[in-house]
């Protein structure tokens, strides 16, 4: 509310006031950002893609009433994800299956967002093309300081060659076990979900092992593909010593098959 007044000196003047109700628009200046890898360039068919897509806001004003939105490709499918906050943000759902909608309220200054999707390749397409974008509200209120960085783009190419300088191992018997070396491994992660141990059987890869570090702590998830060829990716996990991956078999002809398998 605005008011002004005129007081006159002498006579020959009336004096007045009046006061009036101004709405002023408020913008919001957010340097706001999303980032998006699965941490490879290429995939086999019937592979799991494993993206990290990670929204920020690095100031200097929180942002209202923006959205987050990845529409997952047809060349995906059985797609879930989840979401893991910081800094004062909050996941409006902590997972999800299919594309990611998600509306945020308000997102603090400095805060961060995420998120980790997988799914199984459909068919063998030439290649797999996934996008995540900030979308800013309608009315104008939030300006972006940088509006490149609003949308990323991750692309996959069918040709798949796995070189994270971790050897593949194979099931040979009944039962067995594998310690993952989280000491060596922690100076080559990051927020960027990446595989880091496979294990196959006489049908092929049965079995991964995923790997980050969120908030300076280390967590890995594991990955099985039932009888179809449907990879799952399981929930995130956290450890006080090195984890220990365990697994049974069935024999199967020459070979053997995973029957089942754990990581504690």
């Amino acid at each position: 509310a605005i008011s002004a007044s005129f007081a006159p000196s002498n006579s020959d003047f009336v004096a007045s006031n009046t006061t009036v109700n101004v709405s002023t628009l408020v913008f919001a200046s957010s340097d706001l950002s999303v980032t998006k890898t699965d941490g490879i360039n290429s995939y086999r068919p019937n592979d799991l893609l494993v993206y990290t897509i990670t929204v920020r806001n690095n100031g200097v004003d929180a942002a209202p009433q923006v959205r987050l939105i990845d529409a997952v490709p047809a060349s995906l499918e059985n797609v879930a994800w989840s979401c893991v906050s910081s800094g004062g943000a909050f996941c409006p759902a902590a997972g999800g299956v299919g594309s990611i909608s998600q509306l945020y309220p308000n997102l603090p200054a400095n805060s961060q967002l995420v998120y980790t999707l997988s799914g199984g390749v459909n068919g063998s397409p030439a290649s797999i093309v996934n996008t995540a974008t900030v979308q800013l509200p309608n009315d104008g209120t939030v300006v972006a300081t940088t509006p490149a960085n609003l949308s990323a783009t991750d692309t996959n190419v069918l040709d798949f060659l796995f070189a994270n300088g971790f050897e593949d191992a194979t099931v040979n018997a009944a039962s067995g076990s594998f310690t993952l070396p989280s000491e060596a491994l922690r100076s080559v992660l990051d927020t960027t979900a990446v595989q880091v141990f496979s294990l196959g059987d006489s049908n092929g890869e049965a079995l991964r092992v995923y790997g980050r570090v969120l908030a300076g702590v280390q967590e890995f998830a594991l990955a099985t593909r039932d009888a179809s060829g449907r990879w799952t990716l399981g929930a995130w996990q956290r450890f006080n010593a090195e984890p220990r991956l365990s697994w049974t078999a069935i024999r199967s002809g020459s070979g053997f098959v995973l029957s089942s398998a754990e990581l504690r």
